[in-house]
């Protein structure tokens, strides 16, 4: 493999590197998301059990 042929398979690999990372970051913050809404959705639940049970 030639000096050139190596330095352009570099970047394209540093182009599908930097493709590929906002998708892993928007994966990771949609699942935090789904998580914070579970627990969001346990409160709820929690709370309106504890206000039944107080009446």
């Amino acid at each position: 493999m030639t000096a050139s042929v190596a330095v352009k398979r570099q970047d394209h690999d540093d182009q599908f590197q930097r493709v590929q990372a906002p998708d892993d970051v928007r994966w990771r913050a949609l699942a935090r998301l789904y998580e914070r809404k579970s627990a969001v959705d346990n409160l709820i639940t929690a709370l309106e059990r504890y206000q039944l049970e107080r009446r």
